[in-house]
């Protein structure tokens, strides 16, 4: 028999990607074997994200297990776990982002379910035994099947497990006496997969070593190109060949992420052990990647050198044969283009430079020629992969959701194609356009004339960008905003000129700075911090939006006051007296972070102070003698640390003389 104290747990669904008609979020809060359950849109961005906020029937609020059961035919290559525990007893944030602890578990690796007909529905049983308001999944990309034509993914039905309600008299169940029976349901624990995968899941892959990327990217090209040429012999020995490799990749991702969570946890000795399984399987990876590599690119690019291949294969580079364009200027290697056929590419901008072809031409020659041209004016030249990338479809304001105007003012500046790009569906095709923008910077602000004309539209797509779902589309957007920064200060643009309309930029980036994804909160504060030094922004219109006061609620939680308070103290320590420190201690005191109940904002505090102190001197020891924020104890600390501050300058200065 099951333990009878074991129990599903209700919960919301708080935060979802998409939901296809018919097939809302809400279906999963009532469990149904033979329910319609949640799918997402067609054609949707991945990972798809679903937040469950658990409601426990007993204040330990421990989660036992999650059974997740799958839809037949629209199955995610695998599920990334992770749970959101509230910061105090008392709390009760609504939703994830607002946990002070958010723990990424693993994954959990699916069956494509081909071998049943995608007849059954997968049931995935994971122990959990920890403590958790919100459970997270991150839904990779689905596996491809005639009954999946729109890419989805869909769960039938999910159930928490976790403890029934007991009586307060009573002591509370122990690890123990939670445990599931053997006859419960069978569980799967989290484990990396051993087996060959059809794919490399993105969040794996975004996360390699560029090295890494590029030579699994140059092999997937070479088995596109080898099915392109109808040798589809050998483009399925690459495929089985890739998919040990994604094993080993996903393994070693695996071990290093396990490692990760045992230190942040201080469990140092079980992380120095999955630091040697995370070494092992590290060099096991690279060995089978360089194993491939050498059996399918190695045999087709041997008398070539490194330089000469630039992270193409040697297909690309032997059908990209032209290396100047109809006017005899010479043209980088990098901007062939192998896929992109005439009669895929739109309307291009007069600032594209795309240059004509005789379309009158007889001679077979003269065709041949005039395809080279046409590839190496691709509207994405010059982008890393632009051959690899499917035509944009094509759009209007209406179908992109977005004004006429900003719609057009974007086709105006960087062309019909691009537009079509950067508004797109394929999280793809939008970061090649802002790579592509950012290439264009210097041809599209040649004076400080053309520069403001296009000023505005630049910020609403930086804007636009930052406000991405997708990571990379994101980062995209602040490589497009540091790379037209730099432009803006070789022209000299005044500061006046660019302050209001990048207000919003720098209110968006400064609420990334509380972001949940280490990577999106550190890109953004490198962003800040590169605006602040600008010759074309008065430090002073940052600073004012990083000292606004924040919403309570925001200040509540703790993560956003943090990480605000830390920027802060990052560009007194950069700008000392262009500064006012008085704006900083009035932003600390409002938002109640010297009695904050999180520790994190405490210490935030008190290392902003004392760098203030170090900056401006006793004033601001002073100013903090009347605040009721403040307790005698933490004055006199700040006392102490004063003293200790005016010792070593005088001794510094002494000794300098």
């Amino acid at each position: 028999m099951a333990n009878p104290d074991i129990v599903s747990l209700d919960f919301s669904v708080v935060e979802c990607s998409s939901e296809d008609d018919g097939h809302g979020c809400s279906n999963l809060q009532e469990y149904r074997e033979d329910g319609v359950g949640w799918i997402s849109e067609k054609g949707c961005e991945y990972p798809q994200t679903l937040v469950l906020k658990v409601h426990h029937q007993d204040d330990h609020r421990f989660i036992q297990r999650l059974d997740i059961r799958c839809h037949e035919s629209k199955i995610p290559a695998n599920i990334e776990i992770s749970l959101g525990d509230r910061c105090h007893q008392f709390d009760d944030p609504e939703s994830i982002e607002a946990c002070e602890s958010v723990e990424r578990l693993g994954c959990i690796i699916l069956d494509s379910n081909q071998r049943t007909g995608y007849r059954s529905r997968e049931l995935k049983s994971t122990l959990i035994q920890k403590q958790a308001d919100f459970i997270k999944l991150d839904l990779m990309e689905s596996y491809n099947n005639v009954h999946n034509a729109g890419g989805q993914v869909g769960i039938i039905g999910i159930r928490v497990m976790g403890c029934r309600r007991r009586n307060s008299s009573l002591k509370s169940p122990t690890t123990s006496e939670i445990t599931p029976r053997t006859d419960d349901l069978p569980v799967t624990k989290i484990e990396i997969p051993k087996t060959s995968l059809a794919s490399l899941p993105l969040s794996v892959k975004n996360d390699l070593d560029p090295k890494i990327q590029n030579s699994v990217d140059r092999l997937e090209r070479f088995k596109k190109e080898r099915a392109a040429l109808e040798d589809f012999d050998t483009a399925a020995k690459i495929k089985d060949s890739l998919g040990q490799v994604y094993s080993a990749l996903v393994a070693f991702k695996e071990s290093e992420n396990m490692m990760r969570d045992a230190a942040a946890r201080e469990d140092y000795e079980q992380a120095s052990k999955l630091k040697l399984e995370r070494d092992a399987r590290r060099d096991a990876a690279i060995r089978k990647l360089t194993e491939v590599e050498e059996k399918w690119v190695g045999r087709e690019v041997k008398d070539l050198s490194i330089s000469t291949i630039n992270d193409e294969s040697f297909v690309s580079r032997r059908s990209a044969h032209s290396t100047q364009n109809v006017d005899g200027r010479d043209r980088s290697e990098s901007e062939h283009n192998t896929t992109a056929t005439p009669d895929k590419l739109k309307p291009f901008s007069p600032i594209e430079r795309c240059e004509s072809v005789d379309e009158c031409s007889t001679n077979e020659d003269d065709e041949n020629d005039s395809t080279d041209s046409e590839r190496d004016s691709h509207p994405l030249a010059g982008v890393d992969g632009a051959e690899e990338l499917p035509a944009p479809e094509a759009l209007n304001a209406e179908s992109a959701k977005v004004s006429s105007d900003f719609f057009q003012k974007v086709v105006d500046i960087y062309g019909m194609y691009r537009a079509n790009c950067f508004f797109s569906k394929n999280w793809m095709l939008r970061e090649a356009a802002l790579s592509k923008m950012s290439l264009l910077s210097k041809e599209i602000y040649k004076s400080e004339s053309e520069a403001e004309n296009c000023a505005q539209v630049l910020c609403d797509v930086i804007l636009r960008s930052i406000d991405d779902r997708n990571v990379q589309v994101y980062l995209a957007g602040l490589i497009l905003l540091d790379d037209s920064m730099t432009r803006f200060e070789e022209i000299e643009f005044p500061p006046q000129k660019l302050g209001s309309v990048m207000s919003k930029i720098i209110i968006n980036l400064l609420a990334k700075l509380a972001d949940s994804k280490q990577k999106v909160a550190d890109s953004a504060e490198l962003s800040l911090l590169s605006l602040a030094h600008s010759s074309c922004i008065d430090i002073s219109i940052l600073y004012n939006a990083a000292t606004k006061r924040i919403r309570s609620e925001e200040a509540k939680g703790g993560r956003t006051c943090k990480a605000r308070i830390q920027f802060l103290e990052n560009l007194v320590a950069e700008f000392g007296n262009n500064v006012s420190w008085e704006r900083a201690i009035e932003f600390t005191k409002s938002s109640k972070a010297f009695d904050h109940r999180d520790s994190g904002v405490r210490d935030a505090a008190k290392s902003l102070v004392l760098t203030l102190m170090m900056v401006r001197g006793e004033k601001v020891l002073r100013s903090l003698e009347n605040c009721d924020e403040i307790s005698e104890r933490q004055l006199n600390e700040f006392r102490t640390k004063f003293a200790i501050i005016h010792q070593t300058n005088a001794e510094s200065l002494f000794r300098n003389r």
